[in-house]
């Protein structure tokens, strides 16, 4: 949460200087952040700095910038790349070959050119009402519940950790019941979150946000 803070306290002036820049800047700051981002891990594990790299927030910053200056690309009409047939490919392969290279931040590092592929071309296809496989009803679902599942499932792991211990000996059987009700347990609390927190909220703040209508003026 730490990072996820500073990111929601830094946008408005991030957003503010990203409007400032044309398609090819929005570009190269993007290919900047990607490169930073596949760089850090490895000077952190070459020089022996022993960076947190995962929770560090201005390690983690890149990813956000980059995000955010995607995402103006997308919102100005500028953003050119693969379909999401071929960012999912991507995705799945940095995925595949996250594990290869020890230490923190190598997930981001592998996965963040497919991400950074597949997040417009998902957000595409819904600007252009292209069918796909996220339009399913329960996909829509799961990712409307993913932030509050985001925000829980570590909590609920942690709590069985505290009565089984870090590294129980289980059966198959028994570990794939408790990985099941560990999984089941989160999705329900992330439902309950999503319904009676984030959806009030959501709407407390729109309702702040709007503006009063002015009254008619000369009657009309």
């Amino acid at each position: 949460m730490t990072c996820e803070a500073f990111f929601y306290a830094a946008f408005p002036a991030l957003n503010a200087g990203l409007r400032r820049l044309s398609a090819r800047g929005l570009t190269a700051l993007a290919m900047a952040c990607i490169g930073v981002v596949i760089l850090l891990p490895c000077i952190n594990s070459y020089f022996v700095l022993d960076w947190e790299l995962y929770s560090f927030p201005l390690a983690r910053f890149p990813e956000f910038v980059l995000g955010a200056a995607i995402g103006r690309l997308v919102k100005i009409g500028a953003w050119r790349g693969p379909g999401s047939e071929a960012a999912m490919g991507l995705t799945l392969i940095g995925c595949f070959l996250a594990h290869q290279l020890p230490g923190g931040g190598s997930y981001a590092a592998f996965t963040v050119i497919g991400l950074a592929c597949l997040i417009p071309a998902a957000a595409l296809n819904d600007l252009h009402s292209i069918p796909s496989l996220w339009h399913r009803r329960g996909l829509v679902r799961l990712g409307e519940w993913s932030f509050a599942f985001y925000m829980i499932h570590i909590l609920v792991m942690r709590a069985v950790e505290q009565l089984l211990g870090r590294h129980p000996e289980l059966l198959t059987g028994s570990a794939l019941a408790l990985v099941t009700a560990v999984l089941t347990v989160s999705l329900g609390l992330a439902w309950a979150l999503y319904r009676w927190v984030e959806q009030p909220g959501r709407r407390w703040i729109l309702r702040g946000l709007r503006t009063p209508s002015r009254p008619a003026v000369g009657g009309r």
